[in-house]
């Protein structure tokens, strides 16, 4: 199984889970080059935007629609999480991502595990803390 997970915006932070494993993250310009990566059946999970909030930028919406029809064209399961979902996921002592400078990239990979479990999850050991 592929799960794409992205937090839309100007700078659209990706990471991609194949078989509970994280495989790659970053980020892209808006929506640039996703048609590329996302193949029929996979799954994406995408940072829902609020409207009342300090933080809405509307660029996430065209983004998330751009993802809703890129589901639809490739007959993939898309599914909106709120941003609440990964607040306490950043501060676990388990987790580092103190190497990764991308916020959005982080908030992705952070969806990820919350979608998957995060005892079924596999991320590289540098994203590890002795903790673990």
């Amino acid at each position: 199984m592929r799960l794409w997970c992205f937090d839309p915006g100007l700078t659209t932070g990706i990471a991609l889970f194949q078989d509970n494993n994280l495989r790659c993250w970053g980020e892209t310009e808006l929506w640039r080059g996703l048609d590329a990566k996302i193949q029929s059946w996979d799954t994406i999970i995408y940072e829902d935007v609020f409207w009342k909030t300090p933080h809405f930028n509307p660029v996430g919406i065209r983004v998330i629609g751009v993802l809703q029809y890129l589901a639809h064209q490739k007959e993939c399961q898309i599914f909106g999480r709120s941003p609440g979902l990964i607040v306490g996921i950043k501060k676990w002592p388990i987790y580092d991502f103190s190497s990764i400078k991308s916020q959005h990239s982080i908030d992705a990979i952070c969806h990820g595990i919350i979608y998957l479990g995060p005892k079924y999850v596999t991320l590289p050991e540098k994203f590890l803390t002795r903790e673990t």
